[in-house]
């Protein structure tokens, strides 16, 4: 949803030129998808240590897998290189507005289908931008409906922000932990 939105707003010449994205599976599988549908070139930078069923996942959908690094923040170095390099449209997988925006229609979703009123809402948080996404229709749609997210214990950059209340940059993450 968020890749697709992202790249639909993309201007021709950018859709022309390719895109890039940094992702250890979602997101990448989402990019390749998105991409494959809009007749776009993607490149997907992925960890070496990711589950060869999600790399070929995401080669299954079309895109070029580069491997790369042993965590995210190398392949999203490596991604931003081809940015530089290539001329390609660097997909980030949750901070951007469009891509949050795209998340979104997963709660139009939910809502459109709920038939009686949703109290709570469970949403698994690895880099926030689906949580962002879904509570920013909730608070507009259903304002009473309460949020609870969750996130591996080996990973829990939105715990510390909450408690620090500033946003946290974890400096690394289990390995368990894969594609959060």
């Amino acid at each position: 949803r968020g890749a697709y939105n992202k790249m639909v707003n993309l201007s021709e010449e950018a859709r022309a030129k390719g895109v890039v994205a940094a992702s250890a599976g979602n997101h990448a599988q989402g990019v390749a998808l998105a991409a494959r549908k809009l007749g776009v070139k993607a490149k997907i930078v992925m960890p070496v240590t990711t589950p060869g069923i999600k790399v070929d996942a995401v080669r299954s959908y079309g895109a070029t897998v580069i491997l790369h690094g042993d965590a995210f923040d190398e392949a999203a170095a490596r991604a931003r290189e081809l940015v530089e390099k290539e001329g390609m449209t660097f997909l980030h997988p949750f901070d951007d507005p469009d891509v949050i925006a795209g998340q979104a229609t997963m709660a139009l979703e939910i809502i459109e289908q709920a038939t009686e009123p949703i109290d709570y809402i469970i949403v698994p948080i690895g880099g926030g931008g689906l949580i962002s996404g879904i509570i920013s229709v909730f608070k507009q749609k259903s304002p009473h409906t309460k949020f609870i997210g969750v996130e591996p214990k080996g990973a829990p950059s939105m715990y510390q922000s909450l408690q620090e209340k500033k946003r946290i940059r974890l400096d690394s993450i289990d390995v368990f932990v894969d594609g959060a």
